[in-house]
């Protein structure tokens, strides 16, 4: 079984996605994709009103968290191939990697929805397209503000990137322990999603908005596009700058090092001083007088030479007149 290229920075769930096999990562990105989306659809499109129904946003922020604390130690934890890039741009992930998780992601995500549509097909009457086309992600006429293209863009590349962000920086972090992390990007996950719901009903992952694109109405895989290149986008954008932080990291470490050296030739010239002073000393004591009280220990070199100098003087005889 193939052994993983992907870079672990910490210990901890890294160690373990070093020794799981290829086929193991991608089964555990397929599962957490897998329950992402069958959660998080299901809560939105199962609701009844006489009930007090857990919104699409937090239901989908929580399936993150689940999904990562269950099997995100096996493969990383990404579930969404705008991860997957922002990953693989700041150096975390192999490129290989990156691209087979995508499409273990895509096939997690459709399985969820074939799930739900499997539990909508037997209840009578059910128009899946025009069901499902509630749940698509939209602009212009078909977000709920009427946003157009330019802000749902806009929105998308942010949010990503802020998602992207958040992931890779709370798994750079030696302080976060793998719950931390997890329970991060969850709550992230939703608070995101939440300010995307009414503006183009997206979760930022291009495989949630394809699972429910693709048996949809036809306006749903027209607009399609968007949501893909805006959140890869955005975690392009995140993946270059935690890669330039990283960049950064060792000059600076070097210019450290280049200070330390400095204060060492110092410190070296300090000692060197100290040395001829020592032998000063020396020469002054050979000279003085026995019977001298002792100098305080506290005393530098200089004042012991000067004390006995001034011993000296007022010890020696009266000049003859």
């Amino acid at each position: 079984m193939t052994t993983s290229s992907t870079t672990v920075p910490v210990d901890g769930p890294e160690t373990t996605i070093a020794t799981t096999g290829l086929v193991g990562r991608l089964s555990a990105e397929a599962f957490g994709t897998f329950l992402i989306v069958l959660a998080g659809l299901g809560a939105v499109l199962f609701v009844h009103p006489n009930y007090q129904p857990m919104q699409g946003p937090v239901a989908t922020g929580l399936a993150v968290t689940v999904a990562m604390l269950a099997v995100g130690h096996l493969s990383g934890g990404h579930f969404n191939p705008a991860i997957s890039l922002g990953s693989a741009i700041a150096g975390h992930t192999a490129w290989k990697d990156a691209g087979l998780y995508a499409v273990a992601q895509l096939l997690g995500g459709l399985l969820g929805l074939l799930s739900l549509l499997g539990v909508v097909q037997t209840i009578s009457g059910a128009n899946i397209p025009t069901v499902l086309s509630t749940l698509a992600s939209g602009f212009d006429d078909h977000s709920l503000y009427k946003v157009p293209l330019a802000g749902v863009l806009l929105l998308e590349v942010i949010g990503a990137a802020i998602l992207v962000g958040l992931f890779l920086a709370a798994r750079n972090s030696r302080a976060n322990s793998w719950l931390a992390t997890s329970v991060a990007v969850g709550l992230g996950t939703a608070v995101l999603a939440q300010t995307a719901q009414a503006i183009s009903n997206s979760t930022f992952n291009p495989v949630r908005a394809t699972a429910v694109a693709l048996f949809s109405e036809s306006w749903a895989i027209g607009q399609l596009w968007l949501f893909w290149v805006a959140p890869l986008l955005g975690a392009a954008i995140a993946g270059l700058i935690v890669r330039g932080f990283a960049a950064a990291a060792p000059a600076s470490a070097a210019g450290t090092t280049a200070i330390i050296a400095s204060g060492d030739e110092d410190a070296d010239s300090d000692f060197d001083d100290s040395e001829e002073l020592s032998d000063v000393a020396d020469e002054s004591n050979e000279t003085s007088v026995a019977g001298t009280a002792e100098v305080p220990a506290g005393a530098s070199v200089q004042d012991k030479v000067v004390d006995e100098d001034a011993r000296n003087f007022f010890d020696a005889p009266p000049a003859p007149r």
